[in-house]
């Protein structure tokens, strides 16, 4: 089991809704096994 490595209060993020780009501001990026698993908003575990 590996750990969830966070990029805290980033100041933009680039994602993808399902439907396009979209551009996010102070959230957090979490990875975990290689894998985003949260862009956006603040990180809880």
């Amino acid at each position: 089991m590996s750990d969830t490595t966070v990029i805290r209060g980033a100041d933009w993020i680039i994602g993808w809704n399902g439907e396009r780009h979209v551009f996010l501001r102070d959230g957090d990026l979490a990875f975990k096994d290689g894998v985003i698993v949260q862009a956006g908003g603040p990180h809880r575990r």
